[in-house]
């Protein structure tokens, strides 16, 4: 891929070596993902490599769920809440996205308001989890592609009321994982629009 550092750069912490590793295992990636600017080159490798359209339509919606988004005069629900905010930055003419989600903790609603320039959320401190399945060993025998990535990261992408519920909620799944601020996730939608375009 000939993509630079300063195309795919987003804001946040680095990922922690179990993240990374467990992100390199399961993706059969050459090298594991230290920063989210990694994370977002191997998911454009993954897609160019798999010839994968990256558009809305990739994301993954049902028919019920904790994650509501409320945009372009509809509502959809998806599986996990990081796809809803990757929204302004891939549909053209979204501007907007009202989305409402509940900690998987505590059950308190979460409300974010998210544009291409930024978010609001409330509770102001809320936090949201990335993450991928422990158990899996390796990528299917035929590569990687959307229902399996549905399957190993998007029941591990929640909103948070804070970090302690985070740790709590962490503490009971069967996943690596990772918390981050708003800011963090929203750069990383940018990122992953880029991607797309």
């Amino acid at each position: 891929m000939n993509r630079s550092t300063t195309e795919s750069e987003c804001l946040g912490p680095d990922i922690p070596k179990p993240l990374g590793t467990q992100l390199k295992l399961v993706l059969g990636l050459d090298s594991r993902p230290q920063t989210f600017s990694d994370w977002v080159d191997a998911l454009a490798y993954i897609a160019e490599r798999n010839d994968i359209e990256v558009g809305i339509d990739m994301l993954c919606t049902t028919e019920e769920s904790p994650h509501k988004a409320r945009f372009d005069g509809g509502t959809e629900y998806y599986q996990c809440v990081l796809d809803p905010i990757i929204v302004p930055f891939l549909a053209e003419g979204v501007d907007t996205v009202e989305i409402e989600t509940q900690s998987p903790v505590s059950e308190k609603t979460i409300e974010l308001t998210v544009t291409e320039t930024g978010v609001e959320a409330s509770p102001t401190d809320a936090v949201f989890s990335f993450g991928v399945d422990a158990n899996v060993e390796g990528p299917p025998e035929h590569g990687v592609n959307p229902i399996f990535a549905y399957g190993i990261f998007c029941p591990y992408g929640n909103a948070f009321a804070s970090y302690e519920e985070y740790e709590e909620w962490a503490d009971g799944v069967d996943a690596i994982t990772m918390a981050t601020d708003m800011d963090t996730a929203i750069e990383w939608a940018r990122a992953i629009g880029r991607v797309a375009h």
